[in-house]
């Protein structure tokens, strides 16, 4: 089961995660290969159960899972992806995204692909 220690915070003005370097270890540099599986996800536009009358967009926690393995990521390793009862009535546990992991993923995908695009540009001009 995927149980965590409450690391988030609520204040009257703010939301936001602990950061705080003491309470991390095994720090190191994100894979490029995770940034890339991420940066490669496909988008979709889809309604939900609870928002019946209003259409989101998002990922579909499955194919995300299927593409980390396919690229050799273990997906329990991140706190990307997760698992809730939705209904305490069926007791079914469902795929849950964290958004916020998802999209710095993708922003370090974006700002790679625009150094590399930096970088094409420079040698162009030498030419």
């Amino acid at each position: 089961n995927n149980f965590m220690l409450l690391s988030a915070y609520i204040s009257d003005l703010h939301t936001g995660e602990v950061s705080d370097k003491r309470l991390k270890s095994n720090i190191e540099s994100v894979s490029n290969k995770l940034v890339d599986t991420i940066g490669n996800a496909k988008l979709y536009q889809f309604k939900t159960k609870t928002l019946k009358d209003k259409i989101k967009v998002g990922i579909i926690a499955q194919e995300l899972i299927e593409e980390l393995n396919k690229n050799s990521i273990d997906e329990e390793a991140y706190a990307l992806i997760g698992k809730i009862i939705y209904d305490f009535k069926d007791k079914k546990e469902y795929y849950k995204v964290d958004y916020e992991q998802f999209i710095l993923l993708r922003q370090m995908y974006l700002e790679n692909k625009v150094k590399d695009l930096e970088e094409k540009i420079k040698q162009m001009e030498v030419i």
